[in-house]
């Protein structure tokens, strides 16, 4: 207690369950609460991870004793952090959470907030009917930085007002310097944030999503992640002038014309300095859009696996040549950026590939998965497919390798240009020896 109480305390992390791994009981969450409203004097930042641990079924109980309280708790105290983060396995399914921590800190001087959000389940985040409550409720009018995962909560009923409920929900927080979103996304909510939030946004992110399950409530689910076009790309410029840190997602379409413009368009931000982006490899039209008609030779348009009905060779094909990003491709759009930027110099570029073996109509294709990630086992016309794949006239073919996530700085551009001709100059003289002596052994 002396240490938790100490007046040194300034932030506090903690995880917190119904009950742990041996069935024991956890006051966790009670504790944190109770040192927040007042027990420990100068604590100002919390952040709570909600967890589930696997229990057996007759280690689970349905009633859990009264908390007792900390020494010297009046249970009367009301705190004021600047910080709170709550994230974890329970998610916000009622607005029961928020409320009992509004009965132990102000949130009126909160400056940071994260609501939702868990490793393994993205269905943990606000629901419509919370951010409607949290509107009607709450105006936050410190806060600076907020981070949030959405759901739309209609497995079991249809929410047909979640689109207008957070809208409420972002309008009825003042201005903001960062905003992180992460979840179901739909273009009258992001025009509404880019609106009311765009002229002081220093830094966003934007992480679309969608339920991966097919069927919901009796319906088939037509859901497709928000796609970021070029035009969006756009009005994210034109809206936040300020901007210096972005995350975004770009679907992935082979380096096709339409994706290598989005590329172009970042660099139509003046002041970004550090961007983010998540090369998005998945097919969610297959199953969800009735007009994805793919035109696919020969046997690409065979089915891929026995237990679906379509899923073809060649949308597998496809998300292969997606998912294999390497130095190359990612000097190529550093260059599309830094070629086309104006204003304050890019600094940092970070690229990522994500769900190269997820189509929506099944469940995520483990064989794929895999397969996206370790692209030396892919067929041979694969590999020639993405030889000949560029971003520009000027492009070099492309080197078939295993390589982790790129982040390039301004300062290496120079070092991973001569890196990559060095490799590929190295790469033609072995194929040249391999050629000449299998032409002598003949």
């Amino acid at each position: 207690m002396e240490l938790a109480t100490s007046p040194s305390l300034y932030r506090l992390k903690a995880t917190c369950a119904y009950q742990d791994s041996d069935g024991d009981f956890d006051f966790n969450l009670d504790a944190v609460m109770e040192l927040a409203a007042g027990l420990a004097p100068n604590l100002k930042e919390v952040t709570i991870l909600d967890l589930f641990p696997n229990l057996s079924s007759r280690q689970r109980s349905v009633r859990k004793p009264l908390w007792q309280g900390l020494p010297g708790s009046t249970g009367k105290g009301i705190g004021s952090l600047t910080s709170l983060s709550l994230n974890g396995y329970s998610g916000f399914t009622s607005p029961a959470k928020l409320q009992n921590w509004a009965k132990h800190t102000d949130f009126d001087n909160l400056q940071h907030l994260a609501l939702g959000g868990s490793y393994l389940t993205k269905s943990c985040g606000l629901s419509g009917e919370i951010m409607e409550w949290i509107a009607r409720n709450h105006s936050f009018p410190h806060l600076k930085t907020l981070g949030v995962y959405l759901t739309r909560d209609d497995h079991y009923n249809e929410r047909p007002h979640y689109s207008g409920n957070a809208i409420s929900f972002f309008q009825a927080i003042d201005s903001l310097e960062e905003l992180s979103i992460n979840g179901p996304m739909e273009p009258q909510i992001i025009d509404a944030v880019l609106i009311h939030h765009g002229q002081t946004l220093k830094k966003l992110i934007l992480n679309p999503f969608e339920d991966m399950q097919v069927f919901g409530n009796g319906r088939d689910r037509r859901e497709i992640p928000m796609e970021f076009t070029k035009d969006r790309i756009l009005q994210i410029q034109a809206q936040c002038p300020v901007l210096e840190e972005l995350t975004i997602t770009v679907m992935r379409d082979k380096s096709s014309a339409s994706e290598t413009e989005i590329y172009k368009c970042f660099g139509k931000m003046k002041n970004l300095r550090s961007l983010f982006l998540t090369l998005d490899c998945a097919n969610w039209r297959i199953g969800r859009d009735p007009t994805y008609d793919p035109q696919f030779d020969g046997e690409d348009q065979e089915l891929a696996w026995s237990y679906t009905n379509n899923v073809k060779r060649g949308n597998v094909r496809e998300a292969l040549i997606n998912s294999a990003v390497d130095e190359a491709l990612a000097c190529s759009i550093w260059e599309m950026i830094i070629q086309n930027k104006t204003g304050r110099r890019l600094e940092r570029l970070k690229l990522w590939t994500n769900d190269g073996g997820i189509f929506a109509s099944t469940t995520p294709v483990h064989a794929v998965k895999t397969a996206t990630r370790n692209v030396d086992a892919a067929e041979s016309k694969v590999r020639r497919a993405l030889r000949t794949e560029s971003l520009g006239n000027d492009v070099k073919k492309r080197k078939w390798s295993i390589t982790p996530p790129e982040e390039i700085w301004s300062s290496d551009e120079a070092k991973y240009t001569k890196q990559e001709e060095k490799a590929t100059r190295a790469k033609c003289a072995k194929q040249e020896g391999s050629l000449h002596a299998l032409s002598n052994h003949s």
